[in-house]
């Protein structure tokens, strides 16, 4: 299990308890994913998830709260305590993308390598990601060489090309993958990362800010 530091400043609590706030927890695993990569500006970031620029700082302020992140010149960037929760949740997005497996101008797919044990309910993780806007979702994994979704099974859909999709994103035996669709891609993104979250919410790794 990842150690965090736990928080007891106000930042924190305010971050924590608003209901109002305007950015969600696939955001923050956004942030991180992205800040695992490399440094980023907030600026970047913002533009990156389509919310404001305060929305941005207030969402960093929170995962800095936690410990996760740190500020510097360059950007902002993971802590060590926010790399080795990265290195566990161990999400890929591949830099070939494939459009036309779902509806959706643009589609953006996202990998929870090792995931596909987690990917058990029948429409929860394609939930969580029409929620965020997603205009067609699909999530799928690889188990025993076999790629299937147990979305589609359940209700019959005919499925795209998963097993191309699947060797295009060079997924390997256990991993899982959303597809999200839409209109443009940056709903199509977090759509995925909101579909990611509901898998790992599954997942024994702690998340400090769920």
């Amino acid at each position: 299990m990842v150690e965090v530091r736990k928080p007891t400043d106000s930042v924190y609590n305010m971050c924590i308890r608003r209901s109002d706030r305007r950015y969600g927890n696939h955001h923050l695993l956004y942030i991180m994913w992205r800040c695992s990569i490399g440094r980023v500006s907030r600026q970047a970031l913002s533009n990156d998830m389509g919310i404001g620029e305060g929305s941005t700082r207030t969402a960093i302020s929170e995962l800095m709260s936690l410990g996760l992140m740190d500020s510097a010149r360059k950007g902002v960037g993971l802590t060590e305590s926010g790399s080795e929760l990265m290195t566990k949740l161990h999400i890929l997005v591949p830099r070939q993308q494939l459009d036309g497996l779902v509806d959706g101008q643009y589609n953006v797919s996202a990998i929870l390598c090792g995931g596909a044990p987690l990917m058990t309910s029948f429409i929860s993780t394609r939930d969580a990601a029409m929620v965020v806007g997603a205009e067609g979702c699909i999530p799928f994994r690889i188990i025993d060489g076999n790629v299937n979704s147990p979305f589609y099974d359940f209700m019959g859909y005919e499925y795209p090309d998963l097993e191309g999709a699947a060797k295009t994103f060079r997924m390997v035996d256990g991993d899982a993958a959303v597809v999200c669709g839409a209109s443009n891609i940056t709903i199509a993104t977090m759509s995925a990362f909101a579909g990611l979250l509901d898998l790992i919410r599954n997942s024994s790794v702690e998340v400090p800010w769920l």
